[in-house]
């Protein structure tokens, strides 16, 4: 699936299990913010990046049910693939109880996150999403969400300029904006 349908998904409700993946590591990281604060999981949050993942500790954060009644967010970003078997029982795990969420930002090579996509179906309780480079309009379109959220008044021809300097690169341009609010 691509940004547009998943925005259109997020509407409705947040899926249990996300592949996150692609070209744009900015919008990896949005979307597992967005997560965050939607869910209210600021403490109650297992992060497991690259060399600290391990599928026992995902696994048992997955199957205990929250000490204080909240939500249990598991977020795995890593280079490599998860063996389908690990990633299979994390997709149960998740679906399995109401509060559970797991999120897989995979920032491997696109191609190699295909063999992946077959664990995240809907039919199983995921879904995957593929992010690519945002072409001039989009990226705009992305800063001006995000000069709005910080409060910052700002030109669309200064944000065309913007991208354009760092080339097209959103990660760049949102912490420039950051450093002007």
């Amino acid at each position: 699936m691509y940004q547009r349908e998943f925005d259109q998904k997020l509407k409705q409700a947040f899926p249990k299990a996300v592949l996150l993946y692609g070209d744009n590591d900015y919008l990896i990281d949005y979307y597992i913010d967005l997560y965050k604060t939607k869910l209210d999981v600021k403490e109650s949050m297992l992060t497991l990046y690259y060399d600290e993942w391990s599928f026992e500790q995902a696994k048992n954060y997955l199957s205990q049910t929250s000490l204080f009644g909240g939500t249990n967010l598991v977020v795995v970003k890593h280079d490599k693939k998860i063996p389908k078997k690990e990633l299979d029982a994390l997709i149960v795990l998740a679906n399995k109880n109401a509060d559970n969420y797991f999120l897989y930002g995979y920032e491997g090579a696109a191609k190699d996150a295909k063999s992946m996509q077959s664990a995240f179906t809907e039919k199983k309780g995921g879904v995957w999403v593929r992010f690519f480079e945002a072409n001039i309009n989009e990226g705009v379109a992305t800063l001006q969400q995000k000069a709005q959220k910080i409060g910052l008044d700002i030109d669309h021809y200064a944000l065309q300029h913007l991208m354009l300097l760092l080339n097209n690169n959103l990660a760049l341009c949102s912490n420039e904006l950051d450093k002007l609010a």
